[in-house]
């Protein structure tokens, strides 16, 4: 089941009788009713809507004829006050029942003061009693539990206010649980996106699981190369891997690094896979006890001893691919590492390299030269590219040079954190947001689902 929509039908398992869900104009709040009212399942459901007739809103949300023998809907535009309260009331004494009332604080605006107030009290009356009827109520403005909640809300037994903004052209939603009576909120916020008329929610991301692989890649099943591929989602969207190209992948500090790495690593091994070489600076995060464990389930034995070289500080590592350098200088440093790009480039077939930087490791190693880290950071992707490299940077929004990688970048590629969940798009050129999640079940290699 859905994890938003999960966490509101335990709510009424434990008890809950009354749910508000609050929100501004589009967040999704209709949709939301009727996709729980479905997953409750009860024996009747009472539609009282105040702006869709009962044709557009079969319309609308198509999937509701699935359960619409059960369904009744009333349209309050056709009615009155004294009319709506007995539809309350009758949906609340209906056995195994469920009333969704959408919205009422429209409700209460097209009516007289003292009917609103009526209707309000009934309401709350029926928030407050012991009736087995399970309630719905959706509304634009709630306020949460700043002084001037109304009675309503203090009434309700539970509360999940929807959200909506958009930042870079891209639409973000996530639902809010304000109050749960009866139930522990070990997760109070779920981004979701809106399709096909219906709500998605995201789970948080979860780490994968390293563990050094059972045998080489040689001996797994034919399919086990693809373990080193990229998906065809994650080339359609973000073809990266262009002979020549720059590209920044930027990540917040807060998001996992595996999410970053699960999207770096599979086509890092499909390049060296096919025949071409690599070479990757990892962050200090990722060490050699780690990278000893993930590499070898991606890459061919040939591939780890002839054209894949990764640098670490630890020495006492037999690994083939692995190599060590003291770092000395900015200048000498890349001129060792031009050195070792050099070597790999005469073994590609691709003819130039893949090239996997950590900004912020590169800037660690001499945090009071950034000046000279700079200049020769820029001269070596520059030679690189020249020779058909494929420079691909690492950073985190916070490292000190990510303005001039962004400046001279082909591709740039930004992972943000979104209460628990992970999303990655590209900024240059611009794409749609992807949710990122992790297969536990493969080492490192992620799942891309479509944001809105």
């Amino acid at each position: 089941m859905d994890p938003l929509l999960g966490r509101l039908v335990t709510f009424y398992k434990r008890g809950g009788k009354t749910l508000l869900v609050g929100g501004r104009p589009g967040t999704g709040k209709t949709t939301l009713a009727l996709q729980l009212s479905q997953a409750l399942n009860p024996k009747t459901v009472t539609v009282i809507s105040t702006r869709i007739s009962e044709e557009l809103l079969l319309k609308q949300y198509p999937w509701i004829k699935e359960y619409a023998p059960r369904i009744r809907i009333f349209d309050f535009r056709l009615s009155s006050a004294e009319v709506l309260v007995e539809k309350f009331i009758e949906g609340a004494r209906a056995e195994d029942g469920l009333l969704v009332v959408d919205s009422l604080d429209t409700m209460l605006r097209v009516i007289a003061d003292s009917e609103a107030r009526k209707v309000e009290n009934t309401l709350t009356a029926i928030a407050a009693s012991q009736s087995d009827t399970k309630t719905i109520l959706t509304s634009e403005l709630i306020a949460g539990f700043e002084a001037s909640s109304t009675p309503l809300e203090f009434a309700v037994d539970g509360i999940v206010e929807l959200e909506m903004h958009v930042r870079d052209g891209r639409i973000f939603r996530k639902a809010l649980l304000r109050k749960l009576r009866g139930s522990v909120i070990d997760r109070a916020e779920f981004p979701f996106t809106l399709s096909g008329a219906k709500i998605r929610s995201f789970d948080a991301y979860r780490e994968p699981r390293l563990k050094p692989p059972a045998e080489s890649i040689e001996k797994k099943s034919s399919s086990a190369l693809g373990r080193g591929r990229s998906k065809a989602s994650m080339d359609k969207a973000f073809d990266f891997f262009e002979k020549g190209s720059i590209c920044l992948i930027e990540f917040e500090p807060i998001v996992p690094l595996t999410a970053v790495m699960s999207f770096i690593l599979p086509v890092l091994s499909r390049f060296v896979n096919e025949g071409g070489s690599a070479y990757l600076l990892p962050p200090q995060q990722l060490g050699p006890a780690e990278l000893s464990q993930i590499i070898p389930e991606l890459v061919t034995t040939e591939g780890l001893a002839e054209r894949l070289r990764v640098w670490v500080d630890v020495p006492g590592f037999s690994e083939p691919y692995f190599w060590t350098f003291t770092p000395q200088s900015p200048e000498s440093d890349f001129s060792n590492a031009d050195r070792v790009r050099s070597e790999l480039r005469e073994r590609s077939a691709a003819g130039g390299v893949f090239v996997v930087r950590s900004l912020d490791r590169v800037e660690g190693m001499f945090p009071n030269r950034l000046g000279e880290v700079k200049g020769e950071l820029l001269r070596s992707i520059g030679a690189g590219t020249a020779m058909g490299d494929v420079n691909v940077i690492i950073s985190s929004s916070t490292a000190g040079l990510l303005g001039s990688i962004s400046a001279m970048s082909s591709r740039h590629i930004k992972f943000e954190a979104q209460s628990g969940s992970v999303v990655v798009y590209s900024v240059k050129p611009w794409t749609r947001s992807y949710l990122v999640r992790s297969a536990s079940s493969v080492t490192l290699f992620p799942h891309l689902f479509v944001i809105e």
